[in-house]
């Protein structure tokens, strides 16, 4: 009986996540997502892989981004050294190159990647996407910048204000939550409003009993690495358990 073996870029949904190209790749079942990946989980699966075999050949170059550098070798994409680097990159797209979110400026050596892919070409200048910019000159010192947006975040709603709805209330100095007695007022009664979305997690801190807003904080969602949206976050989590 011949044994058979799953591609070790298929997850467990059959989504590709290769960084390059394979004959396995079928279209995503939506729009900006993983491939889905066709193999049948045979011996021959390698013979699909569309990527250059050769193997890294160190230089005397350094890339460098944010204060930090490494050595470079060739073959590697810059979305790899920023890993090294400890450099977050935003993508949603299992670095394919279709979500377009790993926008990058080259500031130095863009001479040593290799020329813009047909996913590159909405870009101009020394732009370029971190997934599909690979260093082939080694010898040659790079540096990168992600570009990054700054998120503005709607504080209030567009047409009317929400009515406030306390789970908890005041009766005299006593605090309730439904008909039970939790507490004993203390002078305020504040609540918290919390919005988790998938970019930005938005605390607000509101007094109970005028309404008002007290304190507002947002902060970048943390899941980000995994992905800019759910499903790539659930992807990542399966390819990377525990």
């Amino acid at each position: 009986m011949q044994a058979t073996f799953r591609c070790p870029y298929k997850n467990r949904f059959d989504q590709c996540t290769a960084h390059f190209g394979c004959r396995n790749q079928r279209k995503p079942k939506e729009p900006g997502g993983l491939f889905q990946c066709g193999s049948d989980d045979q011996l021959d699966y390698r013979s699909a892989w569309e990527t250059d075999q050769r193997p890294a050949t160190p230089g005397r170059g350094q890339i460098r981004c944010d204060g930090t550098s490494y050595p470079l070798s060739t073959g590697g994409t810059l979305f790899d050294y920023a890993d090294q680097l400890g450099t977050r990159v935003p993508t949603s797209c299992g670095r394919t190159g279709h979500c377009h979110e790993c926008i990058v400026e080259v500031t130095r050596g863009a001479q040593a990647l290799n020329a813009p892919t047909s996913a590159e070409e909405f870009l101009g200048g020394e732009f370029r996407l971190a997934c599909q910019a690979k260093v082939e000159d080694a010898d040659v010192d790079i540096e990168f910048a992600p570009l990054f947006r700054t998120p503005r975040i709607l504080t209030q709603t567009v047409d009317r204000p929400a009515e406030i709805d306390p789970v908890v209330q005041r009766r005299g100095q006593a605090i309730y939550y439904g008909d039970e007695e939790i507490d004993q007022y203390r002078g305020h009664l504040y609540g918290l409003a919390i919005d988790l979305g998938t970019t930005t997690i938005v605390l607000d801190l509101v007094d109970l009993e005028t309404g008002e807003s007290v304190h507002l904080s947002a902060f970048e969602n943390p899941q980000r690495f995994g992905g800019s949206d759910i499903m790539h976050r659930i992807s990542y989590d399966g390819q990377h358990p525990g």
